[in-house]
């Protein structure tokens, strides 16, 4: 009988101690819901994670591509495409179309921020390639926008006008 309590009583601490752990998806589920609303909080999440550089596959792809948005977010620009790369890398054969449009966005984005505006041409047309893929509209919004963006730094003004039309039109 006394095993037994013992027995029951080390099953509810243990149980009890997992429950306290967040597990790294749960952060960044909690990173993207705040992405939008409040960056801020987002990248200050992200920030608290300890040694994120241990992550490996799913983990390290999805934490690149949230810190990179994270970043950009809060006015942070991109001095580097490592981070990103690490996403786009992963993401480049996977069926996962939000998240692989969403990491060539992102890579498009930090080509811009490091006026690398040549470089940032292909990752936002495959980007636009499969957004017929996607669901969420931001991700759709913030593409027109970034090829906007882009064809008016190159004085592409019509085809820039089409691309903010595009933004517009989702919005």
């Amino acid at each position: 009988m006394k095993h037994k309590f013992i027995l029951a009583l080390l099953l509810i601490l243990t149980s009890t101690a997992c429950q306290h752990r967040t597990p790294i998806t749960s952060v960044f589920a909690e990173a993207e819901s705040l992405m939008y609303t409040h960056p801020d909080s987002a990248l200050t999440l992200l920030q608290a994670i300890p040694n994120p550089e241990q992550l490996t596959g799913r983990g390290q792809a999805d934490y690149a591509l949230l810190m990179t948005q994270a970043k950009s977010r809060n006015q942070i620009y991109a001095t580097s495409d490592s981070l990103i790369r690490i996403a786009v890398d992963y993401y480049q054969n996977s069926d996962e179309m939000e998240q692989k449009a969403k990491s060539l966005l992102y890579l498009g984005d930090v080509m811009m921020d490091m006026e690398r505006y040549a470089d940032a041409t292909l990752p936002l047309k495959q980007a636009e390639e499969i957004l017929d893929k996607v669901e969420d509209p931001r991700i759709k919004t913030l593409t027109y926008n970034s090829l906007g963006y882009l064809n008016r730094k190159a004085s592409n003004y019509d085809l820039s006008l089409s691309y903010y039309k595009k933004a517009l039109a989702i919005n």
